[in-house]
Formats: structure tokens, sequence, C-alpha cells
């Protein structure tokens, strides 16, 4: 029972390493190959037994379409094992090759998600509307996110220790020590996950399981060493795949090596800034005019403009409620918006840098011309550098 088990579990891994879509991947077939097999078993589902499911199939985590495809999945490796016992296939590696397997996945995703850290691209500085924004209405996981966004040292150091599980796991002799430690690294983000709603819930319980069957080899020498204390070998002796040594260390070389160029390269050498920084910021509306006349402050439509950096723009109202577009600048002093369901709509901007004033014009129902100030947002609390080794220096 043990071994069918193992064997279900090996089939399962190996296919969540290649149909469950990475989007940061590079790689659009991957995708394309999922969708190909599982969205019409996927949409059916969908349709007859949940009614709040998106209207098209969406392979990302937490969303109802992959955790079907992953109850797919799983059906398909106890299938397939099936098979196996059935047919009398020889299957003596399987439970390796998807172990190592699962440990270079591991591997791949410590590394994406550690240098993101390091490079300050996961927790990154929490946009201005999400400063000028009030407490209250922002929701847990934006809370989190942002707020994790403000030290800069935190996310460096997680990252650091991200990238180190990962190298620990590359080598044999220190892999048992680089799971459990991935294991404790995991569980702490499925914590998280769990603790504020951050919709990475499924993903994360992935990773957290695959580790975990990555460790199941080692648990009895784990065992004796750390509660009998007694002497333990903490590296493999398992079935080998490539017989070579010579030949494995090449292999292994250049599969890091490709991690790590898929991984580094955008931060290295791709580092093209979006026309969207040359707007980007926070700004106080202080005239806006209305088919020619000039409105009162109170009867403002809009009383801050906000730009982030990842191509949004976003009004708030009088009453704190923001509304985001997508938005599109170019050299020709004019922005295209487009709202959730790819509503366009055209206007004319330009920037007086000597004053910072932030004029736009556009045509709607009714013609608006909007002045805004550029607001000192760097200079908020939150942003500042602050460090204080005791409670006296504090005002």
């Amino acid at each position: 029972m043990q071994q069918f088990g193992a064997k279900v579990l090996s089939f399962f891994f190996l296919g969540v390493i290649i149909f469950v879509p990475l989007p940061f991947l590079g790689i659009p077939f991957q995708l394309d190959i999922t969708q190909l097999l599982f969205s019409k078993p996927v949409t059916l589902l969908q349709q007859h037994f949940f009614e709040d499911a998106l209207l098209f199939v969406y392979f990302s985590s937490d969303t109802i379409a992959l955790n079907l495809l992953l109850v797919l999945l799983f059906l398909l490796s106890i299938l397939l094992v099936l098979v196996v016992y059935a047919f009398k296939i020889k299957t003596e590696k399987l439970i390796y090759f998807a172990r190592i397997s699962v440990v270079y996945y591991l591997i791949f995703i410590l590394l994406k998600y550690g240098f993101d850290k390091i490079f300050l691209q996961q927790f990154y500085q929490p946009e201005p509307n999400i400063l000028y924004a009030e407490f209250g209405k922002l929701s847990k996981d934006i809370l989190y996110w942002s707020t994790m966004g403000l030290s800069p040292t935190f996310s460096i150091v997680t990252g650091i220790i991200e990238v180190l599980v990962a190298v620990l796991l590359i080598f044999k002799r220190t892999r048992a020590v680089g799971l459990l430690l991935s294991i404790l690294v995991l569980a702490n983000i499925v914590l998280i996950n769990f603790a504020f709603d951050i919709s990475v819930k499924t993903f994360s319980c992935l990773l957290l399981g695959a580790s975990i069957f990555a460790i199941f080899l080692y648990l009895k020498a784990i065992w004796s060493f750390f509660i009998l204390q007694k002497s333990a070998e903490l590296h493999d002796k398992d079935v080998q795949i490539i017989k070579i040594p010579h030949f494995k260390i090449g292999v292994k070389f250049f599969a890091i090596s490709i991690f790590l160029l898929q991984i580094l390269y955008p931060y290295l050498f791709d580092k093209k800034e979006p026309n969207q920084n040359l707007l980007s910021g926070a700004y106080e509306v202080i005239t806006i005019i209305k088919d020619g006349d000039t409105l009162s402050k109170e009867a403002f439509p809009v009383k801050r403009i906000f730009f982030s950096k990842k191509a949004y723009l976003v009004f708030e109202s009088n009453e704190g409620i923001m509304k985001d577009y997508f938005v599109k600048l170019d050299t020709g002093k004019q922005l295209e918006t487009f709202n959730y369901n790819l509503q366009k709509n055209k206007m004319a901007y330009d920037y007086d840098e000597k004053d910072s004033i932030l004029s736009i014009e556009f045509e709607d129902k009714n013609h608006f011309k909007i002045k805004a100030k550029a607001m000192k947002f760097k200079k908020l609390p939150a942003l500042q550098d602050d460090f204080h080794f005791t409670i006296d220096g504090i005002k």
C-alpha cells in the first residue's frame, strides 16, 4: 500500500510540474498544452458543479479551474498506477525520478521567489494610492503585502534565506537539511496565505506537499538522527538514473544555469522602464472645469489622481472611493485608459515640471479639464527609513 501511494504521488507531482502553468516561466506552450488537454473537462465540471466559477477557464492559484485540474491529475495518477500494476510494468526508477524532479522544481521556485525578494520585486514599496487609502478600507492581503514592502531589509533577508535553502537542495549531502528547511519556510508561507487571505493558497500548499513528498525517503534517517540521537547518513543512496559522474555534474550545472538565466535576466539585462513611470506618483486635484464652468471644491468628482508604476491610473472620489484603470501613455501627450471590460477612453495630458502641475483633458458625456498638483508622497512617515534601537528616541 505504501508503494502504491508513493507511485500515485510520483505521477501526480510529475503532472503538476508538466501541466500547472507558471506565468513567470516564459513557456507559452505549457499553458497551451494544459488548455488543449484539460480545458473542456474542467469547463464541464465548472458549469455542472460550481455556479460561482469564472465564465472562462483560468488556471491560476486559488481558482476553481486549477483546483479541478489538480483533482483530475490525481485521478489520472491513480489510473496510471492501476495500469502499471495490471500490466506489471517495471517502475523501479519512477519514485526516484519524481523525487529528483520535485527537488529541482523546488530549487527553481525558491530561487525565483528568493531573488524577487532580494531585488524588491515581490514585497515592493506600496503604490501612492495605497499610501493615501484609509487603513480600514484595505483588505488584509493588501495590508500585509504593503507592510512587508515598507521594509527592504526584511525582503532582502527573507530572499537570501530562500536562495540559501535552494542552494542546500542542489547538493546531495545537504539535500535532507535543505528539504527540512524548505518545509519550515513553505509552512510559514502557507500559514501567512491562509491567515491574511492571500490568493496563493493552492500553489503554496502544493509546494509544501512537494517538499514533504521529496523528504519522505529521508524520514527514517532524520528520525534516527534527531529523535533517537543515533548516527545516520542524510544523503542519497537511491537508484541512479545517470550513472556517469561527470555527465551528471554537467546536467546539474546546465539545469541550474538555465534556472539562473531565466530568473536573473530581467534584473541584470532587461532594464527598460515603462512610459508610465514618467507620471508615477500622487496628485491633489486643485481645479476642475466642466463644460467651461469651474467647479467648487465641494463639487469635485475627483479629489486625487494616482499613477502607479504598474500601468494603472487611479481616481479617488471625495468619499474616498478609488476606481482604477489600465493606462497607456505615448510621447504625443495622449493617454488611453481601459476598464476591466476593456472599454477605452482617450485623454490629453500635460505635465509642467516647474510647477509640478498635471493637466488632463478628456471628452466623455461632458467635457472635463482637470488640474492637479504633485504631492510629496515620499515624505510620508511610512516611507521614512527610521530605526530606533531604544524607545527613548521615539517621539
